[in-house]
């Protein structure tokens, strides 16, 4: 393998090639101590290379950069004529600048400072954000669209441009133009499919415009991005599909339901609880099978934490429709609100007896016992039912769940025996794949392989921050301590909250030798851990470093 960090440095190094030897030798320890995070010794370098006659244009800008690392934002500040004359059209410098008159409280500076680096650098990505930023903070908002699209409209397409789109439609919400603001953010999604927070506005927009099918759609998309975990979403999601479904089947209603219906719905939105459910009994009583008016009760008793009751009716329902997964959304739904796994996991138990390949019976069920921490249990469940899937893409994410539990309990062997089957499946999930390479990178010792599945991976979606952990990792058993740390710490500034990525920065710093800042990075990733598996983790190196 070659050793790229071999031609990284002569890059670095070539303006000085023809310097002479004192100076290359000071420019190069400069960059070995900055690199290092040695802050004193990297000064005391750059201090003897100023005192050459003329220093060359290289030295200066390598200095700006560590000036920005080490946040001496001043000292960058009294360069700002450098900056402005000898790299006027040095964006990474401007943006530099730029920042340190922000942290310096400087705002009106760093406002003019901004404006000329846009009129400078104006197909920069990172200046142009900025830009538009500015406009919109301003309420300049037909400037910040103006910016945004003369960006867009002279530079090269690029996946991650996506942001773009997304602040022009946020910019358009804010105007009221609700169709262009949906048309943008279909445009930002059509970029990054696994935009949360892009699905989200989507789908309130959708619904404003009496879309609810579109919204639906949108929001458990949001739903499934974030784990479910968003209570008021969940629950605006029950009642806006209680509410389509509504408008859909209410078309050929009888008159009398049709009436009791909307008077319970009126009291149901007033809070009048006990009176909406005597006016749904109303409509049962008319139409025992009408789906709307089964919604809400459940919604209804939901409210009321009559919990025992809507489980009862959701298991009796279950049993006449077993097929329709309905029901098991609406039970689902009812463990977010707050009915007892206990109670749920005995419901979908006593369902099973009675339709014993009922895969929805199993997946419901696992995914309870997931969020309960029984993990083994969990996988007993899905063992039963995976090989009954005909949905070649339902089984292969069954599959990849089934990996995962086990990746977690440290059953390695199992999880490459369970990844391997759904890779054969040829469903191309790139979760399933990426848990597969890290798996090779660690446990399975075969960084080929590794490599291997995570081009499959890149080559259709490059700027997934799981994935790109993954690519980190694989650097990290390679030994390229430089490339991992300059990747993790991209990734851990767009992920601050991400205790695995956290962990792998900090492993990684204190095999640069800096084993303080490794530790601190540790500690911070310990207060975003969500998973026993990630705290134990995080533990363990606190620990190995104590």
């Amino acid at each position: 393998m070659k050793n790229h960090s071999f031609f990284i440095t002569l890059a670095i190094l070539a303006p000085f090639l023809h310097a002479d030897s004192t100076t290359l030798h000071n420019y190069l320890w400069a960059n070995y101590q900055q690199f290092g995070n040695h802050t004193a010794a990297a000064q005391s370098r750059y201090n003897l290379l100023f005192t050459e006659k003329n220093p060359s244009i290289y030295t200066h800008k390598g200095y700006l950069h560590f000036l920005s690392k080490t946040g001496q934002h001043t000292k960058i500040i009294q360069h700002a004529d450098l900056i402005n004359n000898t790299f006027v059209h040095d964006p990474e410098l401007q943006i530099l600048l730029v920042h340190a008159l922000q942290k310096s409280g400087q705002s009106t500076q760093a406002h003019q400072q901004l404006l000329t680096a846009y009129k400078a650098c104006p197909l920069d990505a990172q200046i142009v954000l900025e830009i538009a930023q500015l406009y919109v903070n301003n309420k300049e908002l037909n400037n910040a669209l103006t910016t945004i699209d003369t960006f867009l409209n002279a530079a090269t397409k690029k996946q991650n441009y996506f942001i773009f789109y997304f602040i022009k439609a946020q910019i358009y919400v804010q105007l009221q133009k609700i169709e262009l603001a949906l048309e943008s953010v279909k445009e930002c999604l059509a970029m990054h499919s696994g935009f949360d927070k892009g699905w989200l506005i989507r789908a309130m927009l959708e619904e404003q415009l009496g879309q609810l099918e579109q919204a639906i759609q949108g929001y458990t998309t949001f739903l499934e991005l974030t784990g479910g975990t968003n209570k008021i979403i969940a629950t605006h999601l029950m009642q806006l599909a209680l509410k389509h479904r509504s408008i859909e089947q209410n078309k050929h209603a009888l008159a009398s339901a049709e009436a009791s219906f909307n008077k319970a719905m009126a009291l149901f939105d007033t809070k009048q609880y006990k009176q909406a459910l005597a006016q749904v009994d109303i409509c049962l009583s008319t139409n025992p099978r009408d789906t709307n008016s089964k919604l809400l009760k459940i919604q209804i008793l939901s409210n009321m934490q009559q919990f025992n009751h809507a489980v009862a009716l959701l298991q009796s329902w279950i049993k006449q429709e077993p097929d329709n997964a309905l029901w098991f959304q609406a039970l689902h739904l009812l463990h977010h609100n707050g009915a007892y796994s206990d109670t749920l996991l005995k419901t979908l138990q006593a369902v099973g007896k009675d339709c014993p390949n009922n895969v929805l019976v199993a997946l419901y069920s696992a995914d309870i016992q997931i969020r309960n921490g029984s993990k083994k249990e969990a996988i007993a469940t899905l063992s039963t039912v995976v090989n009954h899937i005909k949905d070649m893409q339902l089984r292969t994410k069954v599959l990849f769940q089934l990996g995962l539990l086990h990746f977690e309990l440290g059953d390695y062997a199992a999880m490459r025996t369970t990844l391997e089957q759904g890779k054969a499946l040829n469903t191309n999930f790139l979760p399933l794949l990426n848990l597969l390479a890290h798996y090779y990178a660690t446990k399975g010792q075969d960084l080929k392989q590794a490599q291997e599945l995570m081009r499959v991976v890149h080559a259709q979606d490059q700027y997934n921050p799981h994935y790109l952990d993954t690519k980190a990792l694989i650097l990290y058993k390679q030994k390229e301590y430089g490339q991992a740390h300059t990747l993790l710490q991209q990734l851990h500034n767009a992920q601050p909250d991400d205790a695995t990525i956290a962990l792998h920065l900090a492993k990684t710093i204190q095999k640069m030798g800096d084993a303080e800042q490794a530790k601190t990075i540790a500690r911070q990733a310990n207060a975003h851990a969500h998973s026993v598996y990630e705290k134990t983790r995080i533990a363990k190196f606190l620990t190995s470093n104590s």
